[in-house]
């Protein structure tokens, strides 16, 4: 029997075909292929080589190899930039660190700004608020100098504010 899709020789009983795998089911039976039998022949021989490949499976080409060869360098190449990329890495992770220790460090400025103007404009419960707040920011920023400084001037002022700490 040969295959209504590809024209191959197919052996008796066979739901699929060994060649294109087209289910014989599903393909309506008026369907068929002609293939001349020179050209059969001809497929035959050029599917199989001295490589012992036998029919239907296919002949290894040049534009194959380079195929596979330019899959394998980017892959190599996809691993090696993972793999040694921790000097760029140290690099960006710096710069992070930089970037965030100086965002740390424009909120303590904020808060000790706000702390000033409570001091001008607000009344000594704001201050003390205030002065909490800029203790916090230090904390966050982790400048443990400032941060019990100003400690001292958040007890001072809720003290004055009639708070105890």
């Amino acid at each position: 029997m040969l295959c209504p899709k590809c024209g191959r020789d197919q052996q008796d009983g066979l739901e699929e075909c060994r060649g294109c795998g087209v289910i014989f089911s599903k393909i309506p039976v008026e369907v068929t292929v002609q293939v001349p039998v020179e050209k059969e022949a001809q497929s035959e021989k050029t599917s199989s080589n001295a490589a012992g490949r036998g029919p239907g499976r296919p002949a290894v080409t040049a534009g194959g190899l380079l195929q596979a060869l330019l899959i394998l360098l980017v892959a190599i190449g996809a691993l090696g930039y993972f793999a040694f990329n921790g000097v760029g890495t140290a690099y960006v992770e710096r710069k992070q660190t930089d970037f965030m220790n100086d965002v740390m460090n424009k909120v303590a400025q904020d808060a000790v700004q706000q702390y000033q103007i409570a001091q001008r404009n607000g009344d000594s419960m704001d201050v003390c608020v205030q002065a909490g707040f800029v203790v916090a920011a230090f904390l966050q920023a982790h400048d443990e100098s400032n941060y019990a400084k100003w400690k001292d001037i958040e007890r001072s002022e809720c003290r004055a504010a009639g708070l105890k700490r």
